[in-house]
């Protein structure tokens, strides 16, 4: 218990933060590291997503500085493991909490630790370019587009686009495209010409494609001609299904999401 307050006390000083800032953190070992509870991981993590951009960076200072300074110490797996759980609530597509910019943040912090390595300069270089791919405020990457014919995404950018990307032999595509397709909003808007409907496939079934655009009523369906998805950073893959709004200054407006009525509120 005396080794868990020394770690608590030592980031106080670090972060000069108080009792009234920031929640205890107490890391408990389990295995050959030590770890937060998943309760008391949950709590913080809800705390940083709640909190301004000033008290977010507050409170992830606090946690790295204490992960930190543990994987000093015991010249363990802590600062992994903390940043891992990091990463599975702001991070991870399917997490409720998924934030960018939270995340983006994390990761500024993370590489301030002493204790990372060169496995974690990989790995955070490679999160940082999935976070810059068509990021919010963006100009969106042009990609060669077929199927309706071709042509480019950057020259169906006429107006507002919501885009609509999935793979192959996918579940969770197969329920976006339903969605999606039976949008009272989105049919609305796009008749009435204020938004295009957008769908891009990202496979190599001819037969899928033409099976998943008969569903897609009233959208415009696309394939990646060039197949540049498999060999270029131009659409995050971790985000595969999703949808993205871009403004008709080809401006991303909501990057990746499976929350159609983010879509629908913001058209």
């Amino acid at each position: 218990m005396k080794k868990i307050c020394a770690f608590i006390l030592a980031a106080f000083a670090v972060c000069g933060c108080s009792n009234d800032d920031v929640p205890d953190l107490v890391f408990r070992r389990r295995g050959r590291c030590w770890q937060l509870s998943e309760r008391q991981m949950d709590r913080y993590a809800g705390m940083i997503l709640q909190a301004s951009p000033e008290d977010a960076r507050r409170l992830l200072d606090k946690g790295y500085s204490i992960a930190d300074s543990i994987a000093l110490k015991e010249e363990d797996g802590t600062l992994l493991v903390f940043a891992d759980d990091i990463q599975k609530r702001f991070f991870d597509p399917n997490s409720s909490l998924r934030d960018d910019r939270i995340y983006a943040m994390a990761l500024e912090r993370e590489k301030e630790c002493a204790a990372w390595t060169s496995f974690d300069q990989k790995r955070i270089a490679w999160a940082e370019r999935m976070l810059e791919c068509n990021a919010v405020g963006a100009e969106v990457r042009d990609i060669a587009l077929g199927g309706h014919g071709e042509t480019t995404l950057h020259s169906l950018i006429d107006r507002p686009v919501v885009l609509l990307l999935y793979g192959e032999e996918c579940a969770a595509c197969s329920a976006l495209i339903d969605a999606a397709g039976h949008s009272g909003v989105l049919r609305e808007k796009s008749r009435s010409g204020d938004i295009r409907l957008v769908s891009m496939y990202i496979g190599e079934d001819p037969v899928e494609f033409m099976g998943r655009s008969q569903r897609l009523d009233g959208w415009e369906n696309y394939f990646d001609l060039l197949s540049t998805m498999s060999s270029a950073v131009v659409f995050d893959m971790r985000l595969i299904p999703s949808l993205y709004l871009i403004g008709a200054d080809k401006t991303v407006l909501v990057r990746g999401t499976l929350d159609l009525k983010e879509i629908e509120s913001r058209i």
